[in-house]
């Protein structure tokens, strides 16, 4: 397994731009084969952003799209990317 996870700052989370995140940018992400796609909200003015592949060959192949839609994301919403990170699961239950 590999996830991604990247943090976010904005203005202001609201109910509209988590609906329209949802919508756009979730399939978006869901189409280079991850298996489950997580917003957190961690805060007033912050969210989270995490993405489950089933494989490190797959998570590190999704990259560059996932920057991409990270790019597209920014700028609609007008976030700050804060940190970005990536790995392979070393455990879980």
């Amino acid at each position: 397994m590999f996830m991604t996870a990247s943090h976010w700052s904005i203005d202001l989370v609201t109910d509209t731009m988590v609906a329209e995140a949802e919508a756009k940018f979730m399939p978006m992400i869901m189409d280079t084969g991850a298996t489950h796609a997580y917003m957190v909200q961690t805060g007033d003015d912050s969210m989270m952003v995490v993405v489950q592949f089933p494989d490190a060959e797959t998570g590190q192949a999704a990259l560059p799209q996932i920057s991409s839609i990270r790019d597209m994301a920014a700028e609609q919403f007008g976030m700050t990317l804060q940190n970005a990170v990536a790995g392979v699961v070393r455990a879980h239950r």
